[in-house]
């Protein structure tokens, strides 16, 4: 009697140690858990937002299904949770056209507002896009603010009474509700404008 109940513990304890595998009787050695079907998926909890969001005490890799907008699967990074990407998508264009102060050899007044964009969920964002002067351009430079932070800053400078593009990128994890704000500065030659467009993207 004795040397049955060792071996049901033995036989217990190697199975909740072993490998799992439904639908199929080998599992794959490099998984824990080895589901195999030709004709049937995995479905995961599915909730709303709200109740995602009292989850108690999240451990970092969780997922789950949010049902509700903006649906789709919603993972925890350990402080907070983000939707799974299924690609960089454009958020918001603006295009800009400042004008330059009249005076020659001075910049637009303390820099101007370009874009401006409240983020309404969490994620990676690039916040990129160009500028020039659309004659007698010198040099300029982008500022990506945060909440009013400053978060990344870009120059450029094109040749000498030229009107080159100056590009900028910055890439950036966001929260839901922070305030995207690009400024940009110009010198020019004469009374003209600051042109071009800023993007936002999430990835």
């Amino acid at each position: 009697m004795r040397n049955l109940v060792f071996a049901f513990f033995l036989i217990a304890s190697f199975q909740l140690h072993a490998q799992v595998g439904i639908g199929i009787a080998t599992p794959n050695t490099s998984a824990q858990l080895d589901i195999t079907s030709t004709d049937k998926g995995l479905l995961i909890p599915r909730m709303l937002s709200t109740q995602r969001s009292i989850i108690p005490s999240p451990v970092a890799g969780l997922l789950v299904f949010q049902t509700d907008a903006p649906a789709g699967f919603y993972y925890y990074t350990g402080s907070a949770w983000l939707a799974l990407s299924t690609g960089p998508s454009l958020v918001s264009r603006q295009t800009f056209s400042v004008p330059l102060l009249s005076s020659a050899g001075t910049y637009n007044t303390g820099g101007s507002t370009l874009f401006t964009f409240t983020l309404t969920s969490a994620g990676i964002y690039t916040i990129s896009g160009f500028g020039k002067q659309n004659e007698g351009g010198r040099y300029g430079s982008f500022t990506v603010l945060v909440n009013n932070v400053a978060r990344a800053i870009g120059t450029y400078v094109p040749a000498f009474d030229d009107a080159t593009a100056g590009a900028f990128s910055a890439t950036l994890s966001l929260a839901s509700g922070d305030v995207v704000k690009v400024m940009g500065l110009a010198w020019a030659t004469s009374a003209l404008s600051f042109i071009g467009e800023v993007n936002l993207i999430k990835h």
